[in-house]
């Protein structure tokens, strides 16, 4: 899913559901930040995508590469990961998509 485009400092969502039907969605929201950006060449390991929490984006504002700061309110994520992350227009049809009972 290399192919998958994302927006620096745009946020993107991960749905999960909490029941095995799919009536209760649970969303998490994260901010784009960019490819490698703490300097890592792609290895064998791949190319890694990295999110910041929208709480810690909002509250701290972005991650700071420079700082060596804690990398706790960020998710890394690696190719088969970036289908799960979807734009907001997504995000409405699948929530659009719910079976109500």
């Amino acid at each position: 899913m290399d192919g998958r485009s994302f927006t620096v400092g745009k946020p993107y969502y991960l749905l999960t559901f909490l029941d095995e039907e799919a009536q209760s969605p649970s969303i998490d929201t994260f901010v784009f930040l960019g490819v490698n950006i703490l300097g890592e060449w792609a290895s064998a390991e791949g190319t890694r995508w990295y999110f910041q929490t929208a709480d810690s984006f909002i509250t701290d504002g972005q991650f700071d590469v420079g700082t060596n700061g804690s990398t706790d309110q960020l998710l890394i994520a690696d190719a088969d990961m970036l289908e799960a992350f979807l734009d907001v227009a997504e995000l409405a049809d699948n929530l659009l998509s719910v079976t109500r009972p």
